[in-house]
């Protein structure tokens, strides 16, 4: 799997649309949201305040070893120590729960506060951005927590009861304080396993959001208004009143890209697509990859696999792409920004669309 989950934040206003779950504890409906302009750069983030846990990513696989990155801006230093800053989950249960001091030590717990199993030095965690990583390794007697700040190790914990089971979530988190001067951003996400190319840590990465800018190859949907790339151009939050609709098998939408800002290594690239069904049977859908002909070779399609479609708009599951379906190596910046991106009905039926491809 290499990469198992990544998040930009930045092609919704509302991630609880996207699978995440509020925390049930979290009081006076302070459970975090999407800031526009937070994050890194002036893109999106999510924003954790005034609440306990805000919100749950669920990575839809389990994990006996993560690897968890980030952007972290911590706005402030909490007036108590009462609350854990993020955690790592399995279902709605903590493995591990990090937590800041008012002196700027971070302490890494089993469970929610359950034992502390170590603490880095003190004023390392000051009001202020940095990327963070973390590797945990899920065993009751010789768990590993590794814990980097701008790619520089700052604790290293080895024969651990870090617990038993596996981690399948990330739980955000801010304060019990009621002040936007505690406020947590978070921004740029990534989890890996331990599976090559892209095993255990990658550094301080971006996560790119890139909508459709123009039709492609294939227009076979019909667009409820508009162009087909129209439908589904949205930067923000879905539009799920403008679709583009297909009733035959294998039919396919196909859109040229934004594309990826500046050079450097493509780790992954991820497809997300919301659908609906529009009568009773089964339904399926599929990503899309389209290869132009160029010195002499042939034109390439090449499809993912087949997800479900629900009587509802709902995000299928998300399929990340650690190396190129054509090359079958690591993706190149040039390459993301050749290829046409798009969808197909994996079976026969009519349904609508509404595509986001990350």
């Amino acid at each position: 799997m290499a990469i198992v989950f990544m998040e930009s934040f930045d092609y919704w206003s509302d991630i609880f649309v996207h699978g995440y779950t509020r925390d049930s504890n979290s009081r006076d409906n302070y459970y975090g949201w999407i800031s526009a302009g937070g994050g890194r750069g002036g893109s999106n983030a999510f924003m954790s305040q005034r609440g306990q846990y805000g919100a749950f990513a669920p990575f839809g696989t389990a994990l006996s070893t993560a690897t968890v990155g980030f952007w972290f801006n911590q706005v402030g230093i909490r007036s108590a120590e009462a609350q854990y800053n993020f955690g790592l989950m399995s279902g709605t249960t903590f493995m591990i729960s990090y937590q800041i001091q008012q002196d700027g030590t971070m302490i890494v717990y089993r469970g929610r506060g359950t034992a502390e199993l170590g603490r880095t030095a003190s004023g390392l965690f000051t009001p202020g951005a940095r990327y963070i990583e973390t590797k945990v390794k899920i065993d009751p007697s010789v768990g590993t927590v590794e814990l980097r700040s701008n790619g520089a190790t700052i604790l290293s914990l080895t024969g651990k009861n870090t617990g038993s089971g596996t981690i399948s979530g990330f739980a955000f988190s801010a304060s019990y304080n009621d002040s936007s001067s505690q406020d947590i951003y978070y921004d740029d996400m990534y989890v890996t396993d331990e599976t090559p190319p892209n095993a255990g840590f990658l550094g301080d990465i971006r996560v790119e959001y890139l909508v459709p800018t123009g039709a492609g190859v294939k227009t076979q949907f019909t667009p409820s208004t508009g162009s087909n790339w129209q439908t589904v151009d949205e930067i923000t939050t879905p539009s799920d009143t403008d679709y583009n609709s297909a009733s035959t098998l294998g039919a396919m939408d196909l859109f040229g890209m934004q594309n990826l800002a500046g050079n450097g290594l493509v780790y992954g690239v991820q497809t997300d697509i919301r659908t609906k069904k529009d009568d009773a049977g089964h339904r399926r859908v599929k990503p899309v990859f389209y290869k132009a002909s160029g010195s002499g070779e042939t034109s390439r399609f090449y499809a993912g696999s087949q997800s479900p479609v629900l009587d509802t708009f709902i995000n299928s599951p998300i399929q990340i792409y650690n190396t190129s379906p054509d090359t079958g190596v690591a993706w190149t910046v040039d390459e993301v920004n050749a290829l046409q991106y798009g969808y197909a009905v994996g079976e026969a039926g009519m349904f609508t669309i509404d595509a986001k491809l990350v």
